[in-house]
């Protein structure tokens, strides 16, 4: 057996709140990263979750911590929810002692494991990537803002994963000592081209498409549906080959549910119901990336858009609106993507992509090499490791260790 074998301390401890099969991107993203992390080497990664862990993961231990019961007003919640979970946090930690804790997101139930560290002395990084939610100025001025944002300022280091949510990091006063910029992953094996779209197609019900455009995002408003629609109906009237997949959840959130009912009339009262394919939550986004022409991204905000690096990594041509989190910091507009600055520029680009195969081509191929350079899990995997090492550089080698070469 190997040293690694032998730990009696995991290297890192990953808090997620969420991760598969429940539906979290950012969830899949840092149990991706986890088990990268892990490879073969058994102790080296701890990871605690709110959820059922849906396996065994070669390498790591999985600790399922739910929220305790709280039976009080929803407006109390989230405040004694840090405390409520505060003593489970401790209790893992002390008995653990992981040489770093790496929490995702600004939840209470997140939020209790920062505390937790900091008693006992263990180095913290707290991972934003949502604007609107968890990014530090959001947390600040929401209710109970206050508490949350003074634990948020006891973390190590708080790392951002755009610009745009660097810039809110900024503006709620976190020094720039403590932030760093490092994006989300993508897992560049799962999500590449496919040798032969023609079988994804048929083994997905879409073979009577010559040509697919596809969008990945949870239904509702400000991810652009509505639009996405609209657009489809205008070209699909002269092309009813032309199809347009819609692949995402609906939340729990009854007005969600209502706006999906909406978009699926409006689908019907342009007369383009049977080739808008809303596909509710699936699990096999990568095979619908595969067998995708066209990746068309109409999100009106973004933290990160780690849809659309998955695109970029399975050769699909982007077309995007221009907002941070994917314009400013992913794709370069004519280089390994296009980028709209108008609902007419949309649609005019939209229609170059659909004449031109050869255009297509040349984005998709720039695009995968974009992700292999700056996106993939392997590059991302050694950022993190870096600021690992600069936390507590006596166990620089342990942490080197998490990677696999």
């Amino acid at each position: 057996m190997n040293n690694i074998g032998m730990r009696t301390s995991p290297a890192v401890c990953l808090v997620i709140p969420t991760i598969p099969p429940e539906f979290s991107g950012g969830g899949i993203l840092a149990y991706n990263l986890a088990s990268y992390f892990a490879g073969n080497h058994s102790g080296v990664v701890l990871i605690v979750t709110q959820t059922a862990p849906p396996k065994l993961l070669d390498g790591a231990e999985i600790i399922s911590y739910p929220d305790p019961p709280l039976p009080i007003s929803r407006k109390g919640r989230k405040l004694l929810g840090l405390a409520k979970a505060l003593p489970s946090a401790i209790k893992v930690l002390s008995q653990k002692r992981p040489h770093i804790v790496h929490v995702m997101g600004a939840s209470s139930w997140v939020l209790s494991y920062v505390l937790a560290a900091r008693v006992l002395g263990i180095p913290v990084v707290l991972e934003t990537s949502t604007t609107g939610g968890d990014d530090p100025n959001t947390v600040k001025h929401s209710r109970f803002g206050t508490v949350k944002f003074a634990v948020i300022q006891e973390v190590s280091y708080l790392v951002n994963v755009s610009p745009i949510l660097d810039s809110l990091a900024r503006r709620a006063g976190i020094s720039s000592e403590k932030r760093i910029i490092i994006p989300n992953q993508v897992d560049i094996d799962l999500f590449r081209p496919d040798p032969c779209p023609e079988r994804l197609r048929l083994s997905l019900g879409l073979q009577r498409f010559e040509t697919i455009l596809l969008n990945v995002a949870i239904i509702r408003p400000n991810k652009g549906i509505q639009f996405l629609i609209e657009e489809f109906a205008t070209f699909s009237r002269d092309d009813q080959s032309l199809g347009l997949v819609l692949v995402g959840p609906t939340t729990k959130d009854p007005e969600n549910t209502k706006y999906t009912e909406r978009m699926k009339t409006l689908a019907r009262d342009l007369g383009v119901a049977d080739r808008v394919i809303f596909t509710g939550h699936i699990e096999n986004v990568h095979e619908y990336m595969g067998a995708a022409d066209i990746f068309v991204f109409a999100s009106e905000m973004e933290g990160f858009g780690t849809v659309v690096v998955e695109a970029m990594a399975s050769e699909l041509p982007v077309l995007t609106k221009r907002i941070n989190g994917v314009s400013d910091f992913i794709i370069e507009d004519g280089v390994d993507g296009l980028v709209a600055d108008s609902s007419n520029d949309y649609r005019s680009k939209l229609a170059q992509l659909l004449e031109s195969p050869k255009l297509r081509k040349r984005l998709g191929k720039a695009a995968r090499r974009t992700v292999e350079l700056r996106f993939s899990t392997k590059v991302i995997a050694r950022q993190y490791v870096e600021v690992y090492s600069k936390l507590v550089p006596e166990q620089s080698t342990a942490f080197r260790a998490l990677l696999s070469d």
